[in-house]
């Protein structure tokens, strides 16, 4: 099977040595994730588009797999044929007659001949002589130039013609690769995945930052998420996933007085913990799922804020996109099954967060916290290759859910001044990973928040330290 690969007309505009270099790219994108699925894959680089030749048994994966490939404007289905010097049209008539006869039949049609090279007639004589040999042919058929019920497509390239069995939009953008790298923060949620689809199909190579909040189950997630996102678009390059532990930031935050600024904080801190590993790994920019308005902490006002944290560019695609918007597109591009399952948690909550934060006054919080915080985030990060990601959960003992209290202690996780009744003690969330190995380990415990959703989290994440003899107290 032959296919025609056409670029995207952004590429197809460039200067000749621009576009040479993004079609070369694209080359080598195409051969490293064909190369996949049959050895023998033949690929072809020519100045204004690639063709590619497979095994017919594997046609259709490569077809498929072309269609999510970033810099693709079109794949074309082609048989192909040389173009004899004598009597051409008529040769190309002939062979349209054979192709395409049938489907003009009792229809109207109108034929559509695509030209490149030198040759003896133009693009219109094709169309006219082409379009006479299947009417005579097929009788009872008419052409229409507007609104036909069928199109013939057919391609004239140089001495060969091409006959378009089927025609495929491709995800249109630039070359994977041809635009830089950039760092994507990401959460497992619907925006992050679609800010971070949105700059790999403009080009951009992608890392991804991952700050663990959640504990095991939200990291495997996100994992998942993150491993598919790189198969299905990004492949041809290698990736990295660094995975970082605010837990020390968190427990200084949370113990302020005052939470109006939490949000705005937060996303400061990620940013400067961000800047430093795109300063490591060479990333050009910073890309966050933030849109305007979505929540406090992304009004125009807190967003300035939050980029005055950030030593370089951030980039963010949605800004302007509306959360239905983004959730359709996460259906989509495949995303949205992991979203909607995502068990994602955060408890840095603000009471009555601030839509309009001060950089003053968060710049005198952040002194008041000091960099104690930064130095363990930094030492807390790890990184993978994407490709080695492994989200097997065989082994793990699950988190259960307790409805009534037998003999364990009941830990209230929530900032409250008025306790659970039947709790014996109550530890704050973002103190209970250091003072829970100070409790008697010859004891069982519940923990207990209102949803049952920050008990989880806290309850798998100590588990995942060797703790387990903690499940989560859910009373009916």
């Amino acid at each position: 099977m032959r296919f025609i690969v056409k670029v995207s007309p952004e590429t197809y505009i460039k200067s000749p040595s621009v576009r040479a270099r993004y079609i070369k790219q694209l080359f080598r994108n195409i051969h490293k994730i064909l190369s996949v699925i049959h050895p023998q894959m033949q690929v072809f680089p020519l100045w204004d588009r690639v063709e590619v030749e497979c095994p017919d048994e594997v046609g259709e994966a490569c077809r498929l797999r072309l269609c999510d490939i970033p810099g693709i404007s079109k794949i074309l289905v082609v048989d192909s044929y040389p173009v004899p010097e004598e009597s051409p049209l008529e040769f190309i008539a002939e062979k349209a007659i054979e192709y395409f006869s049938d489907k003009v039949s009792g229809k109207s049609f109108v034929v559509r001949c695509q030209r490149n090279g030198k040759h003896p007639f133009t693009s219109m004589d094709a169309n006219r002589f082409i379009g006479g040999a299947l009417l005579q042919d097929a009788s009872d058929s008419r052409v229409e130039l507007k609104n036909p019920e069928v199109t013939v497509p057919i391609e004239i390239i140089q001495k060969k013609v091409y006959f378009v069995r089927s025609s495929t939009i491709g995800l249109q953008g630039y070359p994977f690769g041809t635009q830089g790298t950039v760092l994507s923060l990401v959460s497992g949620g619907f925006d992050s995945s679609v800010a971070s689809y949105q700059v790999m199909r403009r080009g951009c190579r992608v890392n991804f930052l991952f700050f663990n909040l959640g504990g095991a189950d939200h990291l495997r997630g996100v994992q998942q998420a993150t491993q598919f996102l790189w198969k299905k678009y990004g492949s041809s390059h290698p990736a990295r996933f660094y995975t970082v532990s605010l837990d020390h930031f968190i427990s200084d935050l949370m113990r302020l007085p005052h939470t109006t600024f939490n949000g705005v904080l937060l996303k400061r801190a990620m940013i400067r913990v961000a800047n430093d590993i795109s300063d490591h790994s060479r990333a050009e920019a910073l890309v966050t799922g933030e849109s305007l308005a979505q929540v406090s902490s992304q009004t125009l006002t807190n967003l300035a804020v939050i980029d005055k944290a950030s030593e370089g560019l951030i980039v963010r695609p949605l800004i302007t996109t509306g959360k239905d918007d983004i959730i359709a597109m996460a259906e989509e591009i495949g995303t949205a099954v992991f979203a909607e399952n995502m068990v994602e948690y955060c408890g840095v909550v603000s009471k009555k967060p601030t839509v309009s934060a001060s950089l003053k006054s968060v710049q005198k919080i952040e002194y008041k916290l000091g960099d104690d915080w930064f130095a363990s985030a930094i030492e807390s990060i790890e990184a993978i290759d994407v490709s080695d990601i492994v989200c097997d959960e065989a082994g793990e003992t699950p988190v259960e859910e307790v409805v009534t209290v037998d003999g364990q202690i009941v830990i209230d996780i929530r900032m409250t001044d008025s306790p659970l009744d039947v709790a014996e003690i109550a530890i704050p969330f973002y103190d209970l990973n250091e003072k829970f190995a100070g409790l008697p380990q010859d004891k069982e415990y519940l923990l207990y928040c209102e949803k049952g959703l920050a008990s989880h989290h806290h309850a798998a994440y100590l588990r995942e330290h060797g703790f387990m003899n903690v499940n989560v107290y859910r009373p009916s």
